[in-house]
């Protein structure tokens, strides 16, 4: 339903600024767990891993935008970080909008530390094993 809009939320979230791809994957994901408990669907598909959430996809998506000069990825002290290159404006519907806001606003500005607090102590990941299904 919603995984057409792979690069159109990764641009609506970076253009808050700069980003660690830990922290853009966390928030992916819990925008990901909010749009799947209100409409059952994903814009990504994802695993338990060792870290925690986890979607190859990001990480594809995040290679293909940069090939195409939509973001540029930098590393600092050994972490990665992305930026929108583009002004292209994200094509996302309403219901995605909203929720992609409702998890920023609560969570763009906090810590990394904070974040990964949370999302690791979600039910559903507590619960997980590497390699298991999120959000399905």
């Amino acid at each position: 339903m919603f995984d057409a809009y792979k690069a159109d939320l990764i641009r609506y979230v970076l253009r808050r600024g700069p980003m660690a791809r830990t922290k853009l994957m966390k928030l992916l994901f819990l925008i990901d767990r909010e749009l799947y408990r209100r409409f059952g669907a994903t814009v990504f598909h994802w695993k338990m891993y060792k870290y925690g959430p986890f979607s190859r996809e990001v990480l594809d998506t995040l290679d293909d935008m940069e090939i195409d000069g939509f973001v540029v990825a930098r590393v600092e002290e050994d972490v990665i970080i992305y930026e929108l290159a583009s002004t292209v404006p994200a094509e996302l519907p309403q219901e995605v909008k909203e929720v992609a806001d409702q998890i920023l606003v609560a969570w763009a500005r906090r810590s990394l530390d904070e974040l990964l607090t949370y999302v690791y102590n979600l039910e559903e990941v507590k619960e997980a094993w590497p390699g298991k299904p999120l959000l399905r």
